[in-house]
């Protein structure tokens, strides 16, 4: 099976009967190709969950958990996957453990799955997993499985049985809101083997360095490294951190 789902996010939520405008793209990340699936228009689908949110009668702050932001190619994610695809990274991946946090249409963990790494991704969003097994079978040969970002039973037993048990911990574009910087650190610090090696991608968000310092009170050192990547017609800087025990 490509994709194994140990839990979803609040599975069964009625948001994920919405019908998005969906459009496929080709990716390309150094020598590899992936058909990915995607929102046509990040701001329109946001539009379109407020006004399903108006029109059942919901509180709209749910727009903060529900906005599917998820939903694009974002720059950190495709300088994440370049990064990773380095020849002196990619070596090293075959047969090692590979989490992604906040993965969203999850990129770098096809990458990383075709590398030969025994991926998990992980999300909160209730359609990645819809997204997910969309894009999981358009790039076969890969492989994950998927697991929640929330604190569903089946979630925690399977982080406290992986906990300390993860080569790789890698994320990109996670860091939009003050308090995540320690939320991430403390999951990171977590999930991650004593050998482990942490990669972030970040377009330079106000709450980097926050990161980098809740990141250091947990004993890891870490290497900064620019990367760039053409995005919407633009050169984007991307911040690249790696991270070490």
């Amino acid at each position: 099976m490509p994709i194994e789902f140990v839990s979803k996010p609040y599975d069964g939520h009625a948001i994920t009967e919405l019908q998005y405008e969906m459009v496929t793209k080709a990716v390309d990340v150094s020598d590899l190709t992936f058909d990915i699936t995607m929102l046509v228009e990040v701001e329109r689908a946001i539009d379109h969950v407020f006004n399903w949110l108006d029109m059942k009668g919901r509180d709209t702050i749910e727009i903060e958990k529900l906005a599917p932001y998820f939903g694009t190619m974002w720059p950190s994610a495709l300088a994440l996957t370049a990064f990773l695809m380095q020849e002196k990274i990619a070596r090293l991946l075959p047969g090692k453990s590979l989490v992604e946090l906040g993965c969203g249409l999850a990129l770098p963990s096809m990458a990383c799955s075709r590398m030969g790494a025994m991926v998990t991704a992980m999300d909160h969003h209730p359609d990645v997993p819809r997204f997910l097994e969309l894009n999981v079978a358009q790039n076969e040969p890969c492989q994950l499985t998927f697991v929640a970002s929330t604190d569903a039973a089946p979630t925690k037993e399977f982080l406290a049985k992986r906990a300390g048990t993860f080569d790789f911990v890698i994320a990109s574009d996670v860091l939009y809101e003050a308090p995540l910087a320690e939320v991430f650190s403390d999951q990171i610090s977590t999930l991650a083997a004593p050998h482990g090696r942490v990669v972030v991608a970040d377009p330079g968000r106000p709450y980097i360095q926050s990161f980098v310092n809740a990141m250091g009170t947990r004993g890891w050192r870490h290497d900064l490294q620019p990367w760039t990547v053409p995005y919407m017609g633009k050169i984007n800087d991307i911040f690249v951190l790696v991270f070490e025990r």
